[in-house]
């Protein structure tokens, strides 16, 4: 929706360069919630053969109301579940609050429950996304099924990760999701008064 820009189709085949503000993507199979845009540039295609529909995007920059960034790849429908894709991208900065609403719908629900509930403050930055393969399969605890990579350096973060223990405040962490793994190594943070 709000999409703009100056487009090339035909029954079979289309181009959009694409120049646009306060727009919003659905993607109800692989999204809880729709993504907002506040701006997005760069260059969609798209082709429909008898294998379905097939989109690309190149050199696409956006901004959101929590981050901004720049992505690259495509997506190929499936008959059954979210598709198959190949994504790279790159954000500046992002508000860490708000990462529970990009985690796909494949991954379990516990996870981005416990995401939306467990951060309550921070900042990401030098986030690098690199997601390959069908996302029925998300996220590739098999890697040879795909790869999913997200690293990013987390700043002045407040975790509040289980329930009757003490938040984490300040925390400031290197972050990297690989496949179904998560690892986090923290070079500061505080527990009530004392520095860890």
């Amino acid at each position: 929706e709000g999409v703009s820009g100056s487009f090339t189709f035909d029954e079979k085949r289309g181009d959009l360069k694409l120049e646009g503000r306060d727009i919003r993507v659905t993607l109800p199979r692989v999204f809880a919630e729709k993504v907002n845009l506040d701006s997005a540039s760069g260059r969609v295609g798209w082709t429909r053969a008898s294998e379905g529909l097939r989109m690309t995007f190149d050199d696409i920059r956006f901004a959101t109301p929590h981050t901004s960034g720049s992505a690259s790849g495509s997506w190929r429908a499936r008959a059954q579940g979210p598709g198959i894709l190949d994504l790279k991208a790159q954000l500046g900065r992002a508000e860490a609050t708000h990462l529970y609403k990009y985690i796909p719908l494949t991954l379990d629900p516990l996870v981005r429950d416990w995401l939306q509930t467990a951060i309550r403050q921070g900042t990401a930055t030098d986030v690098k996304i690199a997601l390959a393969g069908d996302l029925a399969d998300f996220p590739f605890a098999d890697p040879r099924k795909g790869q999913f990579l997200v690293t990013f350096k987390a700043a002045d973060v407040t975790l509040d990760y289980a329930q009757n223990w003490p938040q984490l405040s300040g925390l400031d962490a290197d972050v990297r999701f690989e496949g179904a793994g998560l690892s986090v190594r923290a070079t500061r943070a505080r527990v009530f008064d004392a520095t860890v």
